[in-house]
């Protein structure tokens, strides 16, 4: 129950900024970040079939060009086969960071280079003394690091995006091994068709124990009904996502899982 109160909060939480931020338009710039997107599990591994995964998210601008942001994301598993509808995992993924251009050195400008620099901890709201629907505990997980995530970018009107990430974990005090699975670093690959089709692909792991995990992503145009149906054309795009390797959610890092998913998304990452 108290998974579900958190969801609904977060959930309120950026309706309400969404909404303060459209009513005053000399306010900082808000924007969705990192997808809103819901998708339900198509295969069977590990008996969850049917399972659907929650992404939300936004970055706000704290003052007016400065490229200062605070982000605040959440990502869920909610499980539809269960008694009451459980969420299995609800995890909450807060930062500040830093952005700015580096198109000024003369050699870069076709690329258009940019770099991040901030602080991220992710967090699935819990604490070992807690228990679930099924009565588990010792379920606290959390991160925390610093981090630098410069990115390039090519072409115009179909453009190709990378971006690596490395990180340092600033708190070792529980899933001490975390790292064993996550690393520090990953990579992520996208190309974007006319503002229409993205696709993805982000890697990452630990080179020295062989784990870690691929997640691919597309988005289309949901252009066919919903244009015949509504009229005009929707702000919506059908999703799909294919994730392979460990650390789906933070509460099951060092678990093994293969999914395919299908859903809508609100807005793309």
């Amino acid at each position: 129950m108290m998974k579900i109160k958190l969801l609904f909060i977060s959930l309120l939480v950026l309706t309400t900024v969404f909404l303060n931020a459209a009513e005053k338009k000399d306010e900082p710039r808000l924007m969705a970040y990192k997808g809103i997107n819901v998708a339900a599990k198509l295969n069977d591994e590990n008996d969850t079939f049917g399972q659907f995964k929650i992404n939300a998210g936004f970055m706000y601008e704290m003052v007016n060009n400065t490229n200062i942001f605070f982000s605040y994301c959440i990502s869920a598993l909610w499980d539809g086969q269960e008694n009451s509808n459980p969420f299995k995992d609800i995890n909450h993924n807060p930062e500040f960071f830093w952005v700015t251009s580096l198109d000024f050195i003369p050699f870069l400008k076709g690329i258009k280079p940019e770099v991040k620099v901030g602080y991220e901890h992710i967090s699935n709201g819990v604490d070992d003394e807690s228990s679930d629907y099924e009565g588990l505990t010792n379920r606290s997980r959390s991160v925390h690091n610093i981090n630098i995530h410069p990115a390039v970018y090519f072409g115009e009107d179909i453009i190709f995006k990378l971006s690596p990430k490395f990180w340092i974990n600033t708190v070792d005090k529980e899933n001490t091994d975390i790292g064993d699975y996550y690393g520090n670093a990953d990579l992520r690959m996208s190309l974007e068709i006319y503002e229409e089709v993205t696709f993805s692909v982000n890697f990452r792991g630990n080179p020295t124990t062989g784990k870690g995990r691929i997640e691919s992503q597309v988005t289309l145009p949901m252009s066919w009904p919903a244009t015949w149906i509504f009229g005009s054309k929707p702000n919506t795009y059908w999703f799909f996502e294919y994730f392979e390797g460990y650390g789906e959610t933070l509460l099951h890092y060092n678990f093994y899982n293969r999914s395919f998913r299908i859903g809508l998304a609100l807005a793309r990452s």
